[in-house]
């Protein structure tokens, strides 16, 4: 009878770790913490990134305004470190344009509210808390993971040394050229093209764009814009591009598919000029964007939308060059 419990004590602990072996789905979501003493929406998102929600998450992007207001090493104690900070050890973040200021509209933590501003360098508390799971300033880096190349911009570009068409580019370029992975994601919290108002794209990523397009990068993901919106493939002036190869009839390439979730926790905003690329868009719903890769076959994956109230989203299957 011992001998029983022993076998089924250490089968239980076989079926209970058992998760961790498809843990590995992706989790994508941006603007996420507001500050000590606010809403906890950050908390509901960070339940789907749990092995509890079934979603199987083995790599969290968080896409930038990770914590608000202003990245404050209080604040992501106190706030983020309590949701997603979770998570951390799976998760690799993206710098976005809070974690820079020094004031905001709505105050920093022992501030009073007053104008934007911007210094160099900054982050310092943002690059801390995340030591480990991303370089220094100005913080662009690259990794692989599910035989998936990534890569993690700073598309705050006046931050950047050389802004979006200096270093960063040229270190762009260098890498996707190197990169022998068939799939291939670029991360940032800015999207080039939105349509939630009032965050209508990121001009200055005109600049990267042609190098994304002539790479054949598969997927442009960002926050920014508090909505969820999935737009066509877009190549550098905005047009739908969506065939490659060598009877495409043009240059070979397809433009790049861009999806946003700024919907990690933060706040909700609405849509306005809608964008000629724009195929699905969710307003008023916190959630994540859910990537399942290399299904149902090696370089295709099926992506939706999940929302904290149990609904799933724009279930689309993509498929890499």
């Amino acid at each position: 009878m011992r001998r029983i419990l022993v076998l089924s004590a250490v089968l239980f602990l076989v079926l209970a770790a058992e998760p961790a072996a498809w843990a590995d789905n992706i989790a994508a979501a941006g603007d996420i913490s507001q500050p000590i003493g606010g809403t906890r929406n950050d908390q509901a998102t960070a339940r789907l990134l749990a092995p509890s929600s079934g979603n199987g998450i083995g790599l969290v992007l968080a896409l930038g305004d990770t914590q608000y207001e202003c990245g404050e090493m209080e604040n992501y104690l106190g706030a983020y470190d309590l949701s997603w900070g979770r998570f951390k050890g799976i998760t690799r973040p993206a710098p976005g344009h809070h974690e820079y200021l020094t004031s905001s509209p709505n105050g920093c933590l022992g501030q009073a509210p007053g104008p934007m501003s911007m210094r160099q360098p900054a982050g310092a508390d943002y690059y801390q808390y995340f030591a480990g799971r991303t370089p220094p300033h100005p913080g662009y880096y690259s990794f692989n993971a599910e035989a998936w190349h990534f890569v993690v911009l700073n598309t705050t570009c006046t931050v950047v040394p050389g802004g979006c068409s200096g270093a960063m580019l040229n270190w762009l370029k260098a890498d996707l050229a190197a990169n022998k992975l068939g799939c291939t994601v670029v991360i940032g919290h800015s999207p080039y093209f939105s349509s939630a108002a009032p965050n209508y794209g990121t001009p200055n990523l005109a600049a990267i764009w042609p190098t994304l397009v002539l790479n054949d990068v598969d997927l442009f993901l960002a926050g920014h814009s508090h909505a969820y919106e999935r737009l066509a493939r877009v190549r550098t002036k905005g047009n739908v591009d969506e065939d490659w190869g060598p009877g495409d009839g043009d240059d070979g390439h397809s433009g790049v598919p861009i999806v946003i979730a700024g919907t990690g926790g933060y706040s909700l905003i609405p849509f306005g000029r809608i964008h000629p690329a724009s195929r699905s868009r969710v307003a008023g719903k916190y959630g994540i964007l859910k990537i399942v890769p290399n299904y149902p076959s090696l370089g295709r994956w099926v992506q939706a939308f999940k929302t904290t109230d149990g609904q799933t989203l724009d279930r689309v299957q993509m498929r890499c060059h």
